[in-house]
Parts: C-alpha cells; structure tokens; sequence
C-alpha cells in the first residue's frame, strides 16, 4: 500500500508539470564593420658645402608627411661626403613608403523575452533654450502677477530708453539749427560789410547745418547772388 501511494504521487507530479516549460529568450545583434586603407610615400635630400670662409646648406630632414599615418624613422637613409683642397660637403637621401590597413568591427546586442519588445539606439542629447520667464522676487513661478509685473517692468525700461534716445536725438538737432543760426547772422553781417566771400562761405555752412526752418531764406540769399 505504501509503495503504491508513492507512485501515485510520482504520476500526478510529472503530469501536473508536463504542460510547464521555460520561456525562450532572443537575442538580437546589430554588427557595424569600419574598413580602412591608407598609403603614405615620401622622400628627402640634404646637402650641405663647407670651404674657407663660406658654407651652404639645404635641407633639414625629411619633411612631414600630412596623410596615410607614415611610420617614425625612414626606411631607407644614405649619403656620401667628400673632402678636397680645404672644402667638404655631404649629401643625403632618406626614402619610405608603406601602407595601413585597418578593420573595426562593433556588435551591440539585446536580449529580450520571445514576442517582448526592445531597441538600440545610438544618440547625442544636445539642449538649447527655447525661452525665458523672468521671476521676480516674492512670487511663484509661472504666476500671472509675476508675469504681468515683469512684462510692465520690460515694457517701462524700453520705453525710458527710447525717451533718452529721442531726447539726445532732438538735443543735437537743436545743437545744428543753433550753427545754421550763427552762420546765418555771420553771412548777413559780411554781406553788409560788402565782404561776398565770407558771406557766401557762411551761407553755404548755414544751408548744411539747418534742419529746415531757414533753408527756404538761405536759399533766397544764394539765387540773388548766384551762388
């Protein structure tokens, strides 16, 4: 009887658990591969002549090569040197070329369960501002009141300023028509005291320094004479 028991529990164990099995998983890959090749080449010549009183010398090296990842130390270096009736001199060549080859590969992956979702993503996360509310003191942020008051303090601070450019403004207009009125009342004493040349001289000053109330007599003043 008890062995019996035990196998009924064994039977109705397999059998409740047949129907459960682990949930697959899936792995997604996505492989990105850089293939890259360059070529360098260059060469170099060094001279130099030394005699009695003189030399002359070209050449520092060989020169740097702007592509191609060259390598450190030349190749290939020579030269040859002689010594004859109290001048010297050496010559030299220094040679190489050689090329790279190169190849990146990268391979993000994601493991999710069979039928879920997933993503990968690649990205640069650059803020900018798009505006500003100013906050005055004593007030919460984005309160109308605050808003209003500091839009009035805005609107009230340009308006000063285009007071005080309109007021500079019409201080140097009035600043001309007080040259334009001296050169004038110059031009009319010359005219009387028969000197032309200076009367025309302040007419013309008059004309360029008036704002308009005493052109239309300047101008009178100049076709009498025909100037």
């Amino acid at each position: 009887m008890r062995h019996s028991s035990v196998c009924i529990a064994a039977i109705l164990a397999a059998f409740l658990t047949a129907g459960q099995g682990n949930g697959q998983s899936v792995t997604t890959s996505v492989p990105s591969q850089v293939l890259g090749s360059s070529f360098f080449e260059q060469s170099g010549v060094q001279w130099s002549v030394q005699g009695p009183n003189f030399f002359a010398q070209f050449g520092g090296g060989a020169p740097a090569v702007p592509f191609g990842n060259p390598g450190g130390a030349p190749a290939l270096q020579t030269g040859a040197g002689f010594h004859a009736g109290g001048v010297r001199g050496s010559i030299g060549l220094s040679m190489t070329q050689g090329s790279n080859r190169s190849i990146t590969s990268t391979t993000p992956s994601i493991t999710t369960m069979n039928g879920a979702g997933g993503n990968i993503s690649a990205q640069t996360l650059q803020p900018f501002v798009t505006g500003f509310t100013p906050v005055l003191a004593g007030g919460a942020y984005g309160s109308p009141v605050q808003q209003n008051a500091s839009s009035n303090l805005f609107r009230s601070g340009q308006q000063a300023q285009a007071n005080e450019l309109a007021a500079r403004a019409q201080a140097n207009r009035n600043a001309q028509q007080q040259l334009a009125v001296q050169a004038l009342q110059r031009a009319e004493r010359a005219e009387l005291e028969g000197n032309l040349r200076m009367a025309r001289a302040n007419y013309r000053k008059a004309l360029a320094a008036d704002q308009g109330p005493l052109r239309a007599q300047i101008l009178t003043r100049l076709r009498q004479h025909g100037w």
